[in-house]
């Protein structure tokens, strides 16, 4: 039918269709020539109708189209007010049409005379002509394009007289009213397409035969630089000649004439014969159903030496297979990698989940692994009974490990459940035994592997942390208020009492290094976009614990010094290594106590402070007067900098430009009842000290 021939040309079963309407729905899997003809739509009814003029005649009638037909397409496009029913097909549409459950059947003039006549169809006429018309097009599947050029070349040499000789064999067509026989010798033509294609394929007999060889040559170069291995074998199992070149790298030789058994599975004769078996079962077998379920059950894999080869099977002809091998080593590997990534970041979540109970779990295991070896002469019981009891605690170690996803352990005490359970079934469990079964050194280094992976991700802090209770941030400072009161109103409590309100005072204090790490850790991302390279050390100094609520603000703040720091003291990589330094920069900020107060000194090995710069645009701004700036020694003019409004950059940019960051920081610094200072050396660079009350 039709349809089924669509379906073929859609899945490649199909070389040419000989006459094809050029729809967009099509032209996704074929390819057309240029129209060769051109049928006009008819309409058929029953003989009693009256004659049909167009398909406006036919707008309050019934009508019937072939389903999947370009026909349905072009009416409805060309007429959306009809009733148009989609059918099985013609044979089913002129049926309607002569039991009255249509009024009209629409098609093209050859084929409706032909159903008509063939089918002695006496009751139905062809009514009428309608303006509608299929332009018939030679149709190849997508990507012939050999196929294509010859289809082409034969209809543009196509004259109207070779049309007209050929088809007026063919239809002779008459129906009511209006009959033009020019018409009719033209539509007809039509079905003489492949006959006329016959004819000028055996004039152009050896044109095609060398399109063909090359066509063969591109094909086998396209199947030698697919990256696949292409090949076929018949019932014998040996390797057709002109495999690709793929195959020769898969196999490390040419496999031409050689077993396809043996060159899959060298090492396995069982699995290689069979192999051989289930290949002649497959091309021996004449049911379809049947073969293809053989060739679901054949393996889909492969490990050919170091190789993973994924193995897909067509059936070529009754008696021949093709093989197409895909080396997926390198997927394979990096779906391995990927599982093992995905694995590990598993452990790292689940143990980040209930830190707790994962440190509740490696304290007992380590105190199993620490008497495993003794528990049978501690506990005093019968061997039997120890083997079971071990037996249970390793097995429940191992599911607490695979909670963690720590699957290196889990394996090794799945090894030594194994020894376990065959002296169980052996009855063989005696002291020396039990040692030997559950020798701990592979749990231990499973256990090292697992906790290696957890410490790349979570840092060493989080296994320092171990045997902390977290609090929330609510009940930290009832504690501290709490405290407060308490050291008010009593006189001059014990020194231990003292001591522990002292500790609930500063429950939410922490290091102050770790609120300042936030803003140094924008230094190189700066630098990078401005071109110049940085190195910043972690902030240095001893811990000195603060108030976050007190100390927050200004540590926030403190990112104006370094982008200060980037943006106006480091030099670019050239000025640097021309002035003798080292290409990349260096910022750092270190943290010191006296007196109780905080000092936080950030520093540069950059330019320094240009004081003349400074001088000139203070005078700029109006900030002091000539007489008042020439007074000032360096130093003084140095500290304008800190003045809003101040910046010696010529215009703002993402990094600087507006003066108002070093004022920010000396208002934050005078908040907390401190000041900022600045120390310069030009060439040299600049440091900025805030000190500020404990």
């Amino acid at each position: 039918s039709w349809s089924q021939t669509l379906e073929a040309a859609e899945k490649g079963g199909c070389d040419f269709i000989a006459a094809a309407v050029n729809t967009p729905e099509r032209r996704r899997f074929l390819e057309f020539t240029s129209p060769y003809l051109r049928l006009p739509l008819v309409a058929v009814t029953r003989a009693d109708h009256p004659f049909v003029d167009g398909a406006k005649a036919l707008e309050n009638s019934r009508v019937g189209v072939a389903r999947g037909h370009a026909t349905a397409e072009v009416l409805r496009a060309r007429n959306p007010g009809l009733d148009v029913t989609d059918v099985p097909g013609e044979a089913e549409g002129l049926s309607r049409v002569a039991d009255g459950r249509l009024d009209a059947f629409v098609g093209v003039l050859p084929v409706m005379a032909y159903r008509i006549d063939k089918e002695r169809l006496t009751g139905l006429k062809i009514a009428g002509r309608l303006d509608e018309h299929l332009d018939l097009c030679v149709a190849v599947p997508r990507g012939r394009t050999e196929t294509l050029s010859i289809f082409q070349k034969g209809v543009s040499s196509l004259t109207a007289a070779e049309l007209d000789a050929i088809f007026k064999r063919w239809v002779a067509v008459k129906f009511e009213h209006g009959f033009d026989y020019d018409l009719v010798w033209r539509v007809a033509a039509g079905a003489a397409l492949v006959i006329l294609v016959i004819v000028w394929w055996n004039r152009k007999l050896s044109r095609l035969n060398r399109t063909i060889r090359q066509a063969h040559a591109e094909l086998a170069a396209f199947l030698d630089n697919s990256g696949q291995g292409f090949l076929s074998f018949g019932p014998d199992g040996a390797v057709e000649p002109r495999p690709s070149r793929e195959c020769r790298d898969i196999f490390g030789q040419d496999p031409a004439g050689k077993a396809i058994h043996l060159l899959l599975f060298p090492g396995d004769p069982a699995a290689a014969a069979n192999f051989q078996k289930n290949i002649g079962r497959i091309l021996a077998e004449p049911d379809e159903f049947r073969r293809s379920l053989y060739l679901s059950l054949m393996p889909g894999a492969i490990r050919l030496g170091e190789r993973e080869l994924e193995v897909e099977y067509r059936v070529l002809d009754p008696g021949r297979l093709m093989l197409i091998l895909t080396d997926v080593t390198d997927e394979r590997r990096l779906e391995s990698e990927v599982e093992r990534e995905r694995r590990r970041l598993a452990s790292v979540v689940a143990v980040a989940r209930d830190p707790r109970d994962f440190f509740q779990v490696l304290d007992g295991f380590a105190a199993f692994l620490d008497r495993v070896g003794t528990v049978a002469e501690e506990s005093g019981e019968a061997p039997e009974a120890a083997l079971r009891r071990l037996y249970r605690r390793a097995h429940t170690f191992k599911g607490l490990f695979l909670l963690f996803e720590c699957r290196h352990v889990a394996a090794a005490l799945h090894d030594m459940e194994s020894r376990l359970a065959a002296l169980d079934r052996e009855a063989r469990a005696s002291p020396a035994a039990l040692r030997a079964a559950c020798a701990g050194e592979a749990a231990r280094t499973g256990l090292d592997e697992d906790l290696r992976l957890v410490r790349q991700t979570l840092g060493q802090d989080f296994f320092k942390r171990r045997g902390q209770v977290c609090i929330g941030e609510g009940l930290a400072r009832d504690l501290q208020e709490m405290a407060d009161g308490l050291l008010a109103s009593l006189p001059s409590p014990d020194p231990r009492v003292r001591g522990l309100l002292e500790r609930a005072r500063t429950l939410r204090h922490v290091d102050i290094k770790s609120l300042l790490g936030v803003a140094l850790g924008t230094a190189s991302g700066l630098a990078e976009r401005l071109g110049k390279r940085v190195v910043a050390p972690p902030v240095a100094g001893p811990s000195v614990p603060v108030d976050p609520d007190r100390f927050g603000p200004l540590a926030r703040r403190m990112v104006h010094l370094v982008r200060n720091a980037v943006a106006h003291g480091i030099e670019t990589p050239e000025a640097r290594l021309a002035a003798g330094k080292p290409e990349a920069g260096t910022i750092s900020m270190t943290v010191s106590t006296r007196d109780g107060s905080v000092a936080i000194a950030v520093s540069d090995d950059g330019a320094g402070i240009d004081s003349g710069a400074v001088r000139r645009r203070a005078a700029e701004l109006g900030l002091a007067g000539e007489k008042e700036l020439a007074a000032m020694d360096d130093g003084q003019v140095v500290r304008l900098v800190l003045a809003q409004g101040l910046s010696t950059s010529g215009e703002a940019s993402e990094a600087s430009g507006r003066g108002v960051g070093l004022a920010a920081v000396l208002e934050e610094a005078r908040r907390l009842g401190g000041d900022l200072s600045i120390e310069t050396r030009p060439g040299q660079g600049t440091t900025f000290t805030v000190r500020a009350p404990l």
